[in-house]
């Protein structure tokens, strides 16, 4: 079988989409996930990087983002660095396709918006749903519309993402959906 070359790849764009769940764990204590979370939203903050949300996901964040997450989207809105998306649902179809189980299925559709919102910008998640980015990687297996996404988490990721963001360093091979 032949083996498949790693291309590196440098992340260009402006616009992160960052899921609810790194809004809800980033706060100020030193606890590994509140940190990287929050270094995360600083990082984008102080790069001049654009957020994305789309109806949902905005939503979300409303419901369930920590005070430290409510100052920094304060910060982002007023500095015109948030990006409203109104993504074409295809996520959802190309799940209801795919080779894997109902729980998997199940994982997926709860984080459709999160990958709907990323497919109409510019195709970077931040999210701290270690399980969802697995099922992505199965499903991306299957169709090639997911296989550029790159989706980080930042509760393993930490310091490398921010790295990566402030130099535009080579995205990590890892990070893309195709990889698990």
């Amino acid at each position: 079988m032949p083996s498949r070359r790693l291309c590196l790849m440098k992340f260009n764009g402006e616009s992160i989409v960052v899921d609810a769940d790194v809004a809800r764990a980033a706060g100020v204590t030193e606890h590994p996930v509140s940190k990287n979370s929050r270094v995360l939203l600083q990082t984008l903050l102080a790069m001049d990087y654009k957020v994305g949300f789309c109806p949902v996901l905005f939503g979300e964040w409303k419901k369930h983002r920590s005070l430290f997450a409510k100052r920094w989207l304060g910060s982002m809105v007023a500095r015109k660095k948030v990006v409203r998306l109104t993504p074409v649902s295809i996520a959802l179809g190309l799940i209801d396709s795919a080779n894997i189980t109902e729980e998997q299925r199940s994982v997926a559709n709860k984080d459709a918006h999160v990958v709907d919102a990323a497919l109409a910008s510019d195709r970077f998640i931040a999210s701290n749903d270690k399980k969802a980015r697995d099922v992505f990687c199965c499903v991306a297996q299957d169709t090639a519309a997911f296989r550029d996404v790159i989706w980080t988490v930042p509760s393993l990721h930490g310091e490398k993402i921010s790295e990566v963001l402030s130099s535009k360093d080579d995205i990590p091979p890892q990070w893309r959906l195709t990889l698990t």
